[in-house]
């Protein structure tokens, strides 16, 4: 299993706790609170994470509440429901069809309230439209590679790799032994994840289109699937053996599979990568994945809104406020660390405020440090449909991974993804 699969169900863990807690919830957070209902945000969110901010927020001041409310997909409820939460918080919010149902934080943006100053400015811009912020960046992830200290040069002080540089690198590694192979250095094959970053980084871009539908690249994400062969081919001894290996070892956990000199190298992005326990990572490093110097933001980035029909605006805009502020992140990261709470960096991520991540994420992950890229190096992705990370788990990823062991003709992706949204009614 993809080590971002496991974390992934780990999370999906902590929110049915977040769920079964719901009704406990107001009586914790408000049980003290004299203040009226119009000073009380309801916040739509997916983010367990969230549950912590908004009982710090509650309990630093008496003026404004926040109480969470579980929605296992925001960006889909908030755009085929009529009710109206007063925040929410959740991935894939920019599609055209989810974006239309939020109002504008153009008077939250200012030196004195929410400094645009403070965040990677090309992540601020992905939540504007038409002149209005509509939405804000709370955090995103980055696709990486981790390996054993040791494997990659010393004089290499880099902290990308590209696809090229990784396939050359891992090739060294392979040893077989009566004709099959018992290391491998890396195969594109073992991961879903990695063969959708490679397709990015391709080219593929996938998007939506004028009418909220996934669209991509076809060719470049042929292209793309070509390359994967060949690497197979010309590092692996080919698909069959490449297949041999993978069905044989590679259903323990990557950190396992690199203690036991098994495999060089294993795709892991940041978050579950600082979320491995570290006692196992002592002997690891990592490079993010990188096309001449761009490191492809992952799409699952996480935004907030405030809904146009919002009742309860200014309890909403104080917790926003309060939230996007460096000094607010910094106690977060510290209250995560002081309860020893797993959750890696701001809800699971990077936080959207640099400075968050240059002067206080190293703290608390000292690994950061000569390894944090700056705006420049990084490539946000374009808006995608509300549905896309289900579409993603659900048809693209198997797709790509069943592509990648053979060169016979399948069903196309295009046809498969019709399917998946007929059969959701979409």
């Amino acid at each position: 299993m993809d080590p971002i699969s496991r974390r992934n169900r780990g999370r999906r863990h902590i929110l049915q706790l977040v769920t079964a807690a719901a009704a406990l919830l107001p009586p914790l957070l408000f049980g003290s609170c004299a203040s009226s209902d119009q000073n009380t945000a309801i916040l739509w969110t997916n983010q367990p994470e969230f549950a912590a901010y908004a009982e710090t927020f509650n309990a630093q001041q008496d003026r404004y509440r926040v109480l969470l409310v579980y929605k296992a997909n925001p960006a889909v409820d908030i755009a085929t429901t009529s009710e109206r939460p007063d925040l929410v918080v959740g991935e894939y919010l920019r599609s055209q069809r989810v974006r239309r149902s939020f109002s504008s934080l153009n008077g939250l943006i200012g030196a004195q309230k929410i400094d645009p100053a403070s965040f990677y400015a090309e992540a601020l811009k992905t939540g504007r439209w038409g002149g209005d912020q509509l939405l804000l960046p709370v955090s995103f992830d980055l696709p990486a590679v981790m390996f054993r200290k040791g494997a990659v040069p010393a004089g290499d002080d880099s902290f990308f790799v590209s696809l090229p540089e990784l396939k050359k690198l891992a090739k060294p590694f392979n040893k077989e032994e009566n004709g099959s192979y018992v290391q491998l250095g890396f195969s594109p094959h073992w991961s879903g994840d990695f063969l959708y970053s490679f397709a990015r980084l391709s080219g593929a871009d996938f998007r939506e289109d004028a009418n909220g539908k996934p669209v991509w690249n076809a060719a470049a994400l042929n292209g793309a699937l070509e390359a994967v062969h060949t690497w197979i081919d010309e590092s692996n001894g080919g698909s069959e053996a490449d297949t041999a290996f993978k069905d044989r070892y590679v259903y323990e956990p990557p950190e396992v599979l690199l203690a036991q000199h098994r495999i060089e190298f294993a795709y892991v992005d940041a978050t579950s990568y600082f979320q491995t326990a570290e006692s196992k990572r002592q002997d690891l490093d990592f490079r993010w994945i990188a096309a001449d110097g761009r490191v492809p933001v992952l799409e699952n980035m996480v935004f907030a809104g405030i809904p146009s029909r919002a009742r309860h605006r200014r309890a909403a805009e104080a917790f926003l406020t309060w939230f996007f502020q460096r000094k607010t992140q910094a106690k977060l990261l510290e209250e995560n660390r002081l309860k020893q709470i797993t959750t890696f960096g701001i809800s699971d991520g990077f936080s959207a405020l640099s400075t968050v991540n240059e002067l206080d994420m190293p703290h608390q992950y000292p690994q950061l440090i000569g390894h944090l890229p700056t705006d420049f190096n990084l490539l946000f992705p374009p808006a995608l449909p509300r549905n896309w990370r289900q579409i993603k788990d659900e048809v693209v990823k198997p797709w790509l991974v069943a592509a990648a062991g053979t060169k016979e003709p399948s069903a196309s992706l295009e046809e498969q993804i019709k399917s998946w949204l007929l059969q959701q009614g979409d």
